[in-house]
Parts: C-alpha cells; sequence; structure tokens
C-alpha cells in the first residue's frame, strides 16, 4: 500500500499540495523499514517485527493526519532506537504508550494492530507498564465525570418543572371542582363591578389587523425579526453542543473499552500475577464509578469472569505478597462499596487467592509459629483474610459486609471451617451485642452443618460458650424466644456432628446444663411449647 502510493505520489499525474516525501519523518520512516527488511529471517524477533508493523501502519498516518503521524513515526524511531541499542530506559513503556494512542483513533484495523502488538510486548510489561494502563483508565473516567457534573443539575430542573406542572394540574382540578359554585359568586362580583371603558362610537367593531398601517406593521417584523432568529439559532446551537458533548462521551467510554482490551490480554497471556493483581482493585473501583454504566461495566465484568475461569497453573502470584499488596485492597472495596455486585466480585477474587493458597505446594522453609506456639495452618491464613470481614460484620451495627459472604467461607474451604469457628465462638462471651451474638450462632450452625471433625474438637469451647449465653438471655427481663431457641438447636447440632462422625458426645459442661434445665421452669418456655420440648432433646443426647 505504502509503496503504491510512493510511486502514485512521485509520478507527473498529480499536483501536491504538501510532498510528504520531503518530510524528514517519511526518510525516517523507510530507512527504518529498509533496515528491518535487510534483516535475515532467522535472527529478526518478535519485537522487531512489532516495531516494523507498527512503522508501516503509523505510515499510513501521514496519507489521514500528517501532524499526528508526524508525532507518532518521531515517537516510535525514538523507542525504535533505545530498544535497537539495548538502553537501560524503559522502551516498552513509551511503545505502550503509542499503542494506548492508536485506540483513540476511528480505524478499526489501527486497534486491532495495537492489539495484536499489545500481545508482543504485555509479557515482559512491569508495574510501571500497568500503571500507564490504569492510568489512561483513569484519565478518561475523570473526564468523562468532568463533563456530567452539570447534567444532575439538569434533571433536577427537569424534574422541579414537573413538579410544577403537577401542581398545577392539581390545582386546576381542585378550582374545577368548585367551578359551578363559584361561577355564580363571580356573576354577582361582575355585576357590582364598575368598569371603566374609554369613550368610543356606539358602532365600534373587533380590531382588525387589515386596518392596521402597514408601514408600522413592518416595522414592528423588523424589530421583533432578528429577536426571533437569534432565539432559534441559540436552540440550534444548544441542540448541537449537547449533540457533541454526547458523542465525546460515548467515544471515551468506548476508548476505555478498548484499553479493558488490553488488560483482557494482559491477564490471558500472563496469568494472576503480582502486576496484574494490582489491576483489580482498579476495576473494582472504576466499576463502581456512576459514569461506569452500559459497555464499560460489561466489559469489566467479562474480564472477571475469565480471571475467575483461569486454569490453576496460570495463577503465580505469591500469598504471601497478596496479602501485602492485593489483599488489604480487596478488603477495602468489600468494606466500603455500596454496590452488591462490586463487593461480589472482589470477594470472589479473595477466594481466588485463597485456593490458589491451599493448592500450591507446601513450602521448604521452617513454618513460623503463633503467639500459641503452635505453627498455623493454610486454614489459618485463609481465615486470617476474612477476619477483618469477620470482625466488621459481628462487630459493627453499620456494616456492609454479608453474612452470606462468611457461609461461602465455610462452604468452599474445609480447612477454614475450624479457625472460623474458633473465632466465632469468642463472640457469644464477648461484649457485642446481641444481634452480634445470634450472628455467630447462625455461622456456627452453619459451620456445623458440614460436620468436620476438626470443628467437632472445638465441642467443650462451644458448649461452654453457648451456656453463658444461654443464661443471659433467660436473666433478661423479656427474653426473646426465637434467640433461645436458635442457642438450644446450636447445642443439639453438636450432638447431631458427634453422632455422624461417629464419635462419643461430648460432655456437657455443668454451667450449659443448668441454662438448658432453667429453659424447663422459664416463663418464656410456658408461653412456647416448642422450647422445654428442644430443652429436653438437648439434655437426653448428651445424657446419651
Amino acid at each position: 500500500l505504502l509503496s503504491s502510493s510512493l510511486s502514485l505520489v512521485t509520478s507527473d499525474a498529480l499536483t501536491l499540495i504538501v510532498d510528504i516525501t520531503q518530510e524528514e519523518e517519511w526518510r525516517l520512516f523507510w530507512a527504518v523499514i529498509d533496515e528491518e527488511e535487510g534483516k535475515p529471517l532467522e535472527e529478526r524477533t518478535e519485537e522487531n517485527w512489532a516495531f516494523e508493523l507498527l512503522f508501516l501502519h503509523s505510515g499510513v498516518l501521514l496519507f489521514e493526519e500528517q501532524s499526528h503521524a508526524n508525532a507518532i513515526l518521531n515517537d516510535v524511531h525514538a523507542c525504535y532506537e533505545k530498544q535497537k541499542n539495548s538502553s537501560t530506559e524503559n522502551w516498552r513503556g513509551v511503545f505502550l504508550d503509542l499503542l494506548i494512542s492508536l485506540l483513540s483513533f476511528e480505524s478499526a484495523l489501527l486497534r486491532k494492530i495495537a492489539a495484536t502488538l499489545f500481545k508482543v510486548i504485555c509479557k515482559d510489561l512491569d508495574s510501571d507498564g500497568v500503571s500507564l494502563i490504569m492510568d489512561a483508565l483513569e484519565n478518561a473516567s475523570k473526564e468523562i465525570e468532568s463533563e456530567s457534573e452539570g447534567e444532575p443539575e439538569d434533571e433536577d430542573e427537569e424534574n422541579e418543572s414537573e413538579n410544577d406542572d403537577e401542581d398545577e394540574d392539581e390545582e386546576e382540578d381542585e378550582d374545577s371542582e368548585d367551578e359551578d359554585s363559584e361561577d355564580d359568586e363571580e356573576d354577582d362580583e361582575v355585576e357590582g363591578m364598575q368598569i371603566d371603558i374609554p369613550n368610543q362610537d356606539d358602532d365600534s367593531e373587533d380590531i382588525d389587523l387589515s386596518d392596521a398601517d402597514e408601514e408600522e406593521l413592518k416595522k414592528e417584523d423588523d424589530r421583533l425579526g432578528p429577536a426571533f432568529t437569534s432565539l432559534t439559532q441559540f436552540k440550534k446551537d444548544e441542540k448541537a453542543f449537547k449533540k457533541e458533548k454526547a458523542v465525546k462521551k460515548v467515544k471515551r467510554v468506548h476508548f476505555q473499552v478498548k484499553i479493558l482490551d488490553f488488560v483482557d490480554i494482559l491477564i490471558e497471556e500472563v496469568g494472576f500475577t503480582a502486576a496484574t493483581m494490582e489491576v483489580v482493585p482498579f476495576l473494582l473501583k472504576l466499576a463502581s464509578k456512576p459514569s461506569s454504566v452500559g459497555p464499560l461495566y460489561e466489559r469489566i465484568l467479562s474480564i472477571f469472569k475469565g480471571l475467575f475461569a483461569m486454569k490453576s497453573e496460570k495463577l503465580t502470584l505469591q500469598f504471601d505478597e497478596a496479602k501485602k499488596t492485593a489483599i488489604p485492597e480487596l478488603q477495602k472495596v468489600i468494606l466500603k462499596s455500596t454496590n452488591k455486585k462490586i463487593q461480589q466480585l472482589a470477594s470472589q477474587s479473595l477466594f481466588l487467592l485463597c485456593k490458589k493458597h491451599l493448592n500450591s505446594p507446601e513450602p521448604k522453609k521452617k513454618k513460623r509459629k503463633s503467639s500459641a506456639g503452635k505453627a498455623p495452618t493454610r486454614g489459618d491464613d485463609v481465615c486470617e483474610v476474612f477476619r477483618c470481614l469477620l470482625d466488621d460484620l459481628l462487630g459493627n451495627k453499620n456494616t456492609r459486609v454479608d453474612k452470606n459472604l462468611i457461609f461461602q467461607l465455610v462452604e468452599r474451604f474445609a480447612d477454614a471451617r475450624a479457625p472460623v469457628a474458633l473465632l466465632v465462638t469468642s463472640y457469644l462471651t464477648s461484649d457485642s451485642s446481641l444481634f452480634a451474638k445470634m450472628q455467630a450462632i447462625a455461622i456456627l450452625q452453619r459451620v456445623l452443618a458440614f460436620a468436620d471433625a476438626p470443628v467437632l474438637s472445638l465441642a467443650d469451647k462451644m458448649l461452654s460458650a453457648l451456656g453463658v449465653l444461654l443464661s443471659k438471655l433467660l436473666a433478661a427481663d423479656n427474653p426473646s424466644p426465637h434467640h433461645v431457641r436458635e442457642c438450644i438447636k446450636l447445642g443439639i447440632k453438636v450432638s447431631a456432628v458427634a453422632q455422624k462422625l461417629e464419635s462419643p458426645a461430648p460432655a456437657l459442661p455443668k454451667p450449659t446444663a443448668k441454662a438448658l434445665e432453667d429453659v424447663l421452669s422459664s416463663d418464656v418456655a410456658m408461653k412456647y411449647n416448642d422450647l422445654p420440648n428442644l430443652a429436653k432433646k438437648a439434655l437426653s443426647a448428651f445424657a446419651g
């Protein structure tokens, strides 16, 4: 294509307004192409092919947008020289910046070329390169938000005008209801009014424009004409401005979607590494913004869908490294976001990291020990990831953490059930609210539903804490039958787990046995007949 164009512009068939063959960028461009084409095929690397392809397509721009093409070719040439001379400067960052700039063009071919070339360099992309992608997304998002700042006010004004119209309609309806009765009063008032009417001949008629002076009417038309013309033009300009603003917004959204294609390629080619993990919290924040709607939001969801379906061999991020960077950011999203979908994506990302940690081979280095002298298991590590979320759920009355998140945790990871049960049991005897204690009861019931031996080993602690809570409930002035009922059911479930695992029933602590006996004679048991039956069932289960 370029060779044919070159032969055309150098012929006498055309008179050139601007001779691009005399441009410095054009000579540099062909010098690089000749240099690359002169290399043996076996010596050419993927990077050589990438640069040649980028040079060729940038050269096509010389026939469309020469000023822009010259700037791009200069940058490409500078980047090419750095790569060719093995410069220590980060030429990949410059190359990536060029590829991002190509996404702003309307040409679908250029965008496709940019995506193809990105695959070549993404495997060696570092944190700085990933930051370039995120910065481009952030800048586009800020531009959309800045242009949308005035839109809510316009909507409010429209709503106010609609409300005013509704009020006027209501007033008209109210007036029409009393119209008949008011007509009579108005007639009486009109009869008593004295109206001053200018002196006119008896044979006066209605005003007829045909009787008006034509010159006066013409002067009036000349006076009002410019005003109507200006008003019409103003409305046209305002409509054109809004249309142009909407088109710009759509283009920026599409530009973001194309950058997200780079993110998708990066995750697909590189996997779940420390570099790519930096993108995940940023994508969650981007998706939670009001401007992230439609195709942008759907594209982010599709990236996460591909991420969660990734094969385990591509999950190369180390858990210890993730605890310092990625995990705290994901925890913040879950704690602060009001968007349930965003919270779920962050939760799934945490689950993915925990799954990778549980399935990875055991390290050869000596395990660290906890304060109790026992080396923490991987189940302890997983529980620690969700501990701040669990603490917020049970300790913050305005929490945004959903209890189902902890349910999913114990369902997915058997190794984490015992550590979660131990942590939750401590809330039964703490100074937390009654609501938090009942949330803890519900979580323990869910953990016991899986009948795990490690969880059963905590039966003594659970039953002791249960006895303390049940005694406090019965000592209250007006104990809730629901709370008493759930506590007794928890004790019965502990016994059922022991029976299912064919283990001896754990010994029932004396305070807990006394609390169950107190239920039989309590006032709340007098009103609710099922409570004495449940208490008897619990006592007999442990007696056997």
